[in-house]
């Protein structure tokens, strides 16, 4: 075998390295600079953050009809570098311009004695967003995003912003608009949060506001918030809106109110002054709780419908109903155990009364009206179990056990009261007997 002198391999290795060399300084380009002066060729801070900071060179204020700290003329985004302290009758942030955004980056906003608005809008705008800090103590409302005057402006957002203890209210947006896990609390004003239109209303919590805590306008949403101490109503909703999984508690009027249309699923209404929860017409209440209100715990308008849902110990009944309606699946317990009321009281025809439980009520169920249709529902241990006042009801497979007074009818009704018999031992596979009558429509006490 022939072996290779050393001085060889060392040529081949410095010959490879060279054209490795080579190489490389064709796919580098050329070495010699161009021409010129040399320039950055990085981004500027502009271009990597194209934002632009609230202060007196950038947002200068003015002295104007609606003085105001600093102000906003031109869409963009904008953000703040520190906290904000205001000064007396002046506005904190003004907004002059549409799509507008202003992100306070966790700094407050703050107000002081005479102070007017936090941040606020004039004239007729849309696309305004307001992020992640806080606003509070100002004379006016924290943030308002409708024109003073025409009450106009739409499609805003309010997300992630504290409003406490602003006099006149935590925030007002307009149609098409959406407010986001807002803290309102200690506000004076008409609403903590109200909505001039439609809007979502999503994930916020109001405590201790004047008025009612949210208001919004036709067909909105207001889902998972959280009120309680306001001085009126908690949730209001206008028509064809929707209340979902929310609580509402200890407020000056009615938990929740939704007008023609609207939907409540899910929620909660307690320790209200007024009712629980009302719903003017043709709406619908599923899957809720309403307890301990001042007035009724259910109070429902023609043609709504309430299902599989709980009223305890509200000062009335325990659901008020006009006519048309659907009571099914429910639970009514200790209803009028203060007052003179019901579980259930229909004032209204043509009701559907199904499968409910009646218990502990001073009246189980109260029929003042005509025309309605009871089945299937059971009352026990109230003071009446069957108050019936009206005509031409349709009675058929009601229970009644162990109410002072198991039925109270007057004439014109249609129903057959049996008295049940009760059966011995019953052991293995046959045993007992008839509860006294085969009628499929037959109504039993025992």
């Amino acid at each position: 075998m022939t072996r290779k002198h050393p001085s060889t391999r060392t040529t081949l290795s410095v010959l490879a390295l060279t054209l490795l060399f080579a190489s490389a300084l064709l796919h580098a380009g050329p070495l010699t600079p161009p021409a010129g002066p040399v320039a950055p060729t990085l981004k500027t801070l502009a271009e990597v953050e194209p934002r632009i900071a609230i202060n007196a060179t950038n947002t200068p204020g003015d002295n104007d009809a609606s003085p105001s700290l600093f102000k906003i003329t031109q869409p963009g985004s904008y953000y703040l570098t520190g906290n904000i302290t205001g000064s007396s009758a002046k506005h904190g942030i003004e907004i002059v311009a549409s799509n507008v955004t202003l992100d306070l980056r966790g700094f407050e906003v703050r107000g002081v004695a005479g102070s007017l608005n936090g941040i606020r809008v004039e004239g007729t705008r849309s696309g305004i967003t307001v992020t992640d800090g806080s606003v509070t103590n100002w004379g006016g409302l924290g943030v308002r995003l409708i024109d003073p005057i025409s009450g106009d402006g739409e499609q805003h957002r309010v997300e992630r912003v504290n409003l406490v203890g602003n006099t006149g209210g935590g925030v007002a947006v307009g149609d098409g608009s959406i407010v986001r896990h807002c803290l309102v609390r200690n506000c004076g004003g008409s609403e903590g949060i109200r909505a001039r239109g439609t809007a979502i209303i999503e994930s916020c919590v109001l405590i201790g506001n004047s008025g009612n805590g949210i208001d919004v306008g036709v067909a909105s949403t207001v889902t998972n918030c959280t009120v309680s101490e306001c001085t009126a109503s908690g949730i209001v909703a206008d028509d064809d809106s929707t209340v979902t999984g929310c609580i509402s508690r200890d407020n000056g009027g009615a938990g929740i109110v939704v007008g023609t249309g609207g939907t409540v699923r899910a929620c909660t209404a307690s320790f209200n002054e007024g009712p629980g929860v009302r719903v003017d017409l043709s709406g619908i209440i599923v899957s809720s709780v309403a307890s301990r209100n001042g007035t009724n715990g259910f109070q429902i308008g023609t043609r709504t419908q309430l299902t599989e849902s709980s009223a305890t110990e509200n000062t009335f009944a325990g659901v008020l109903a006009s006519s048309h309606c659907v009571i099914r699946g429910s639970r009514f317990n200790a209803n009028g155990f203060f007052g003179d009321a019901a579980g259930i009281h229909l004032t209204g025809e043509d009701n559907v009364v199904e499968n409910n439980l009646c218990r502990g009520n001073d009246r189980g169920l109260d029929v003042d009206g005509d025309g309605n249709r009871i089945e299937s529902n059971s009352c026990s241990t109230n003071g009446i179990g069957y108050s019936v006042n009206g005509a031409g009801n349709f009675f058929s497979r009601n229970t009644a056990r162990s109410n002072n007074t198991n039925w109270a009818v007057v004439t014109g009704n249609v129903l057959f009261v049996v008295e049940a018999t009760t059966a011995g031992i019953v052991v293995g596979s046959s045993g007992g007997v008839s509860p006294g009558s085969t009628n499929p429509n037959a109504n039993y006490s025992f």
